[in-house]
């Protein structure tokens, strides 16, 4: 795995957001694996959950790697510390993708809405939307960029991160989690949709067979 020179990683602001945007709606859509599954498109995502990335800039808890100075954004992390009113706000947007609201009812039904009582703690931040562009994956860079999220984080007396991931090799590896520990999961094949009553993810095949909350402690 060759490593990528002359970047520089940024804390982000509403400044770099159209880059962000740009970067995020072509190419998260396409990696994320219950998206995929469900024929998610960006189109389905930019009226709702894209459409939150300019109030997750202003937290100032984002990072960003830019190749040559300001040239090109080629990855991303979303840091977002804990607010129940932003989440409100989003689950009332839902109606406008049933695609979207699916995915969300499996985040509830392993824990989404409860995450400060499962952490024992309000001072986390959850990295959404970690995005590395095409051209820069496989060389280190999310790697880089959550492992500068865990030294931001600590800097401003965050407890804990916390990420939602599709993947069983995490509970099968649990060294190559980085620090990061599997507190919830589920096994897609057993999932029932709390509307439709069906399995609605009954085919997704290994690795991408187990919805997980992986946490990592700062202390």
């Amino acid at each position: 795995m060759a490593s990528i020179t002359n970047l520089t990683y940024k804390i982000l602001s509403v400044k770099h957001l159209c880059a962000v945007r740009n970067l995020i709606e072509e190419h998260f859509t396409s990696t994320f694996s219950l998206g995929v599954y469900l024929n998610w498109t960006k189109e389905d995502l930019i009226p709702t959950y894209y459409s939150l990335i300019e109030s997750f800039l202003g937290q100032g808890n984002s990072l960003g790697a830019f190749r040559d100075k300001d040239a090109e954004l080629c990855g991303v992390v979303i840091n977002v510390k804990h607010d129940d009113n932003e989440r409100i706000k989003y689950d009332k947007a839902l109606h406008i993708s049933e695609k979207t609201a699916t995915i969300h009812r499996l985040m509830v039904a392993i824990g989404g809405n409860e995450l400060s009582d499962i952490l024992g703690t309000k001072q986390f931040w959850e990295m959404k939307m970690g995005t590395v562009h095409p051209r820069y994956r496989r060389k280190g860079l999310m790697p880089e960029l959550i492992k500068r999220s865990t030294v931001l984080a600590k800097q401003r007396g965050i407890e804990k991160l916390v990420r939602f991931q599709t993947y069983n090799k995490a509970l099968k590896e649990p060294s190559k989690m980085d620090g990061f520990e599997v507190i919830r999961h589920i096994e897609l094949k057993n999932y029932l949709d709390p509307v439709t009553g069906q399995k609605v993810f009954s085919g997704m095949k290994p690795p991408n067979d187990v919805q997980l909350i992986i946490a990592k402690t700062l202390t």
